[in-house]
């Protein structure tokens, strides 16, 4: 094979990659117009710092930089329970991530932020891990709220049920108006690889559509709601929204693991728009860059090329 026609192959095979990786969905990042009126929070540990330089590996966290628009930073003042920030962890393209261990200091890490959801409609989006399983019986959370009183509830958690086969991904949600429960129990899940888990909630009780995807794209499943315990009453006093533990308790529910993007609207996204911010982060954290992709493919073609031309000699 003469050398145009090698490059033209590899023209052509970039170009399929680059396509493939754009045909999926229309993505949508979350301040894309269409979407960004609605968006109350959005946090990326690869904008940390938003324009700003990213800090050294390893360092701690004291202000996640919230990107919406409506100032939702996520803070910690105390030293020993700031989170950590951590390079080169997620995905083929080596994202970063901000790690929540309690267990090398000893101190629980998490952060706050300030009163903003709106429960009765709302879609989350977390990408993220637990380091380790929970223990049996217990639960580790990445996000909650309590609200202003103790029976407004909003949680995201790893939980790990009776058996160690049930570890999964799962969302609670309280709301006075509506007094109900949302519970979804995705089984067969592993909690311990990074996760694309999203949530959608509309007014009245429309709590039917929960996703939660892994890298290799294979566990996909749609839940409907468990009212299983409408009458329940939530104990608690006022907890501002938190990231790594529950939010009246810091010693409740503490994560070790790690967030590398959380958003939050306050209304539920149509079907389109819901897709269109998954496709984004399904690009984004566990998908080749178009680039990187198309190089990878010029690199194999000519190692096979570069075989055969030996051949003939």
């Amino acid at each position: 094979m003469n050398r145009l026609r090698c490059v033209s192959l590899l023209a052509v095979l970039a170009g399929l990659a680059m396509g493939s990786a754009a045909a999926e969905a229309v993505v949508l990042a979350p301040n894309h117009s269409s979407i960004a009126g609605d968006l109350d929070v959005w946090l990326a540990a690869d904008r940390l710092n938003g324009s700003g330089a990213l800090p050294a590996d390893g360092a701690s966290v004291a202000t996640w930089e919230d990107l919406s628009g409506q100032n939702n930073d996520a803070t910690q003042t105390t030293p020993g329970a700031q989170p950590i920030f951590k390079t080169g962890q997620i995905g083929p393209n080596a994202r970063p991530v901000v790690r929540f261990n309690s267990v090398s200091d000893g101190t629980n890490d998490f952060m706050r932020f300030g009163q903003f959801l709106d429960y009765p409609n709302l879609t989350l989006f977390l990408v993220g891990k637990a380091a380790a399983d929970p223990p049996v019986g217990d639960y580790q959370a990445f996000f909650s709220d309590y609200g202003t009183d103790g029976d407004e509830l909003f949680i995201v958690q790893a939980w790990e049920g009776s058996t160690t086969s049930s570890k999964t991904m799962r969302t609670i949600v309280r709301d006075t108006d509506r007094d109900a429960i949302g519970l979804s129990a995705l089984a067969g899940s592993d909690v311990t690889d990074y996760f694309l888990f999203t949530f959608r909630l509309d007014e009245p009780n429309d709590m039917t559509l929960r996703r939660e995807m892994f890298p290799d794209g294979t566990f996909v499943q749609d839940t409907p709601s468990n009212a299983a315990y409408d009458s329940t009453t939530w104990q608690g006093t006022f907890g501002e929204p938190r990231m790594g533990v529950v939010s009246n308790n810091t010693g409740a529910g503490v994560l070790n693991g790690d967030i590398a993007e959380l958003i939050i609207f306050d209304r539920k996204l149509t079907d389109d728009e819901y897709q269109g911010v998954e496709a984004y982060l399904r690009q984004k954290y566990f998908l080749p860059e178009p680039g990187a992709m198309a190089v990878w493919i010029g690199l194999l073609l000519l190692g096979v090329l570069g075989r055969r031309a030996r051949r003939r000699r």
